[in-house]
Order: structure tokens, then sequence, then C-alpha cells
């Protein structure tokens, strides 16, 4: 019983997803690509507003790598490559956000970023390892959710004083969605599984 009732209250509060961000108050700053923490805070926007047109703004075009978590690789029955290349990657999160009409009202992305100093100045490559992240994206023409919630790991590079990112680590962490099953139509996930959709 008090599975079904957790259950009720996951498949309640994901209908409710679509995390238009906004500021919280009107004196709030919108995040730029001057700071790697703004790097990864436009990131968390793009994804919850379905931003395919500004979303490859943050990668670097010609070292980005996304790195498919070793859970993934060694899926038996779906394994997935070792990393999408940024065409690869802007083609697969372009797909996600406009395809099978998943839209900014179908996914919802928090980004548990950690207090850090920026770098100083002279600077140009830093990491920011094990940022846990929740993704919730519901795929409306397969009536399922999809729940990915593990930890992330981005390293960037300050490029004519814009922060962007140059590899992306999925990092699997085991079994932190609470709960699947084809009944209740709400399946774990990686990240990677995500855009390899």
């Amino acid at each position: 019983m008090r599975a079904t009732l957790f259950v009720l209250a996951l498949l309640v509060s994901v209908s409710l997803l679509g995390c238009t961000k906004t500021p919280a108050d009107p004196g709030d700053e919108t995040p730029t690509q001057a700071t790697v923490k703004g790097t990864i805070e436009l990131m968390e926007d793009y994804y919850c507003n379905a931003n395919s047109e500004d979303y490859p703004n943050l990668l670097d075009e010609d070292s980005f790598r996304f790195y498919f978590s070793e859970h993934d690789q060694n899926n038996p029955d779906d394994p997935l490559p070792a990393y999408y290349n940024y065409a690869e990657d802007v083609a697969a999160t372009t797909a996600l956000f406009e395809n099978e009409g998943i839209g900014a009202e179908n996914i919802d992305l928090t980004l548990a970023i950690p207090e850090f100093d920026e770098p100083a100045e002279g600077t140009d490559t830093f990491r920011v390892e094990y940022i846990p992240y929740d993704l919730y994206v519901t795929v409306p023409a397969r009536n399922i959710t999809y729940i990915a919630r593990h930890t992330c790991t981005f390293e960037l590079t300050r490029v004519d004083g814009k922060w962007l990112i140059t590899e992306w680590w999925d990092e699997y962490t085991g079994g932190r969605a609470g709960c699947s099953g084809e009944q209740e139509q709400i399946e774990e996930a990686t990240w990677g599984q995500i855009k390899a959709m």
C-alpha cells in the first residue's frame, strides 16, 4: 500500500513537470558563461526550457565529449558508445527537445551544483566533479517517464571570456530512482540513456 501511495505521489509530481525556469526574484541576475557556475546553471535552464537553439553554445565545438557511464557502455541488452562528440550530442539533445512532442513541459532537470570558488584569472581549464542531478523526462508517445538520478562531472575551458564545456562524464551511481516498473510506467535511466533514446 505504501509503495502504491509513493508511486501515485511520484506520478502526480512528475505530471507537474515543465520547469520553465525564471529567476527567484527580480533582483536575481540571469546566469552567463562569464563564470563556470553560470555555464552550468545555463545547462539546467536550457534543459528545462528545451532550448535547442542556445544549448550548443555551451559546448566546445572542436573538442567536446559526452562520456557515457561504464554501466551504459557495458549494458548487454543495449550497449552505448564510449562517448558522443559535439555533433552527435547536439543532434541527440535537439531530438530530445524537439521530437516525440516532449518539449519543455515534459523535461525537468535539477543540478545540485556544489559551492566552489570561481577559477582565478589566467586559469583557463576547470573541473566541477560529482554534481548530483535529477532528470525527469516524460515521453507522451510512449506513455512513460524516465527518471535519471546520478552524478555528472563537467570540465570547462575559457575561450574568449566564455566558459565552454569540453568534457562531460555521466556517472552511474546505481538505483537512486526509487521505483520502476511497467504498471507505473516509470523507468530508471541514466542521462546517457535519455540522450540516446
